[in-house]
């Protein structure tokens, strides 16, 4: 090589060097990492378009932080990116490939749900047609939202109750590579769906109560002919977990002789003393703000240090069905169904056989006569012993304050 002619032409010739390899160290720091070391993909698996057993390849864990391949990987610009061709492999349920994530955490049409990205469609195939975001359930017939990028269109596809046929609407244009900001929020039964500041809400049916229910993101084509560089191309810069989040329920303002629920065992206790024995008589009105709710009243002896269910012998239940139950031994049930409603006040009378460990239960609904729901139950079969109603536990699973007992005697 020659001589450089002046100062000048060499220090433009080192400052281009630098530049180069500064370049190349930024791309190989920042790119090179898989998507799991760019997104937090803890309570996901991966499903890919490969055919193993009588499903797919799936990868979740630990092994996810670091996972890539040529259908899942980090492209030169960041993205998390998902590569789905048309001759791959399919799930057991369906007739399409995917390069797909599914959220592990699961949840019931209520509380609030949330999940967001941001989403560039790189590569369609023949049809058009790309799945990026999804609310699925276990059951058959359970794609409660499907997110679908058409041949240039947003399109939203529903279902009102489960095992309907999909209904689709288009909400917005959006041309290959160009960005789709979207969030999807289901607030009971309630979804208010915005995607490049285009909003849709439905009201979902009460069907959705029996399903669990999950997100999904990626690319899920609905394409299965063609040749192996066909197919779609799903970029995401920006993805939320979609972990569920309880609907916050307010601080009530405490009413005289009034207790309200907490989550934890003991916060939710209070004590009644050492005089409740032999055979005694329990009656409170009891009221939910929610439903379903998974809430308690509870009792114990004065001695016990309430700290979970087992801590309690006597158990009379709010359940996730939508109806009462009482504590038998070893389970849980009921001589007769009496669903509760929220925001309706229920009349409760316990007789209690404290030498005998048994106890009887009549609810009595809003305007209605009592009905007996429970006759001679034993106590809780793993319970600490128990000689007096020495202490009362409201709980409940959620969130403080979804159940009010208020009225609370024993004679």
């Amino acid at each position: 090589m020659g001589k450089f002619k002046s100062k000048s032409l060499r220090k433009l010739f080192v400052f281009f060097l630098v530049s180069v390899i500064l370049s190349v160290s930024f791309v190989s720091v920042v790119f090179a990492a898989s998507p799991g070391q760019n997104f937090d993909l803890s309570h996901y698996t991966l499903q890919l378009p490969v055919a193993s057993g009588s499903g797919v390849k799936q990868v979740s864990g630990s092994a996810l932080t670091t996972y890539s391949d040529s259908y899942f990987y980090t492209a030169s610009d960041g993205a998390m990116t998902f590569w789905s061709p048309v001759t791959g492999g399919t799930t057991q349920n369906s007739s399409y490939p995917r390069s797909e994530l599914r959220d592990l955490d699961e949840f019931k049409p209520s509380g609030t749900n949330i999940q967001s990205g941001t989403v560039k469609i790189q590569q369609q195939p023949s049809t058009g047609k790309i799945i990026f975001a999804q609310i699925h359930g276990s059951l058959s017939g359970s794609e409660m939202l499907k997110l679908r990028w058409t041949s240039g269109s947003v399109k939203v596809g529903t279902k009102t109750s489960i095992g309907n046929s999909e209904v689709q609407t288009t909400l917005c244009s959006a041309a290959i590579g160009s960005t789709i900001n979207y969030t999807i929020k289901l607030v009971g039964h309630n979804l208010t769906l915005t995607v490049n500041g285009n909003t849709y809400t439905k009201t979902y049916d009460s069907s959705w109560d029996a399903d669990n229910l999950y997100f999904k993101a990626g690319c899920y084509i609905e394409d299965n002919v063609g040749t192996s560089s066909e197919g779609g191309k799903v970029a995401y810069y920006a993805l939320s977990n979609g972990t569920p989040t309880p609907t916050p329920t307010p601080t009530p303002t405490p009413a005289p002789g009034a207790w309200y629920s907490k989550t934890s065992y003991s916060a939710g206790t209070t004590v009644l003393g050492t005089t409740n024995t032999g055979t005694r008589t329990t009656e409170f009105d009891m009221t939910t703000t929610v439903k379903p709710v998974d809430g308690l009243v509870g009792y114990a002896d004065t001695s016990t240090s309430v700290s979970t269910a087992t801590s309690l012998a006597m158990i009379i239940r709010m359940n996730t069905s939508g109806n009462f139950d009482v504590r038998n031994g070893a389970a849980y049930g009921a001589m007769a169904t009496v669903a509760y409603n929220a925001n309706s006040k229920y009349h409760v009378k316990m007789v209690t056989n404290l030498s005998a460990k048994t106890y009887s239960v009549w609810i009595t609904p809003p305007g209605g006569s009592a009905i007996q729901i429970a006759s001679n139950y034993a106590f809780r079969s793993d319970a600490p012993a128990t000689n007096d109603l020495g202490k009362v536990c409201i709980r409940t699973a959620d969130a403080d304050n979804q159940v009010k007992v208020e009225n609370h005697n024993v004679y």
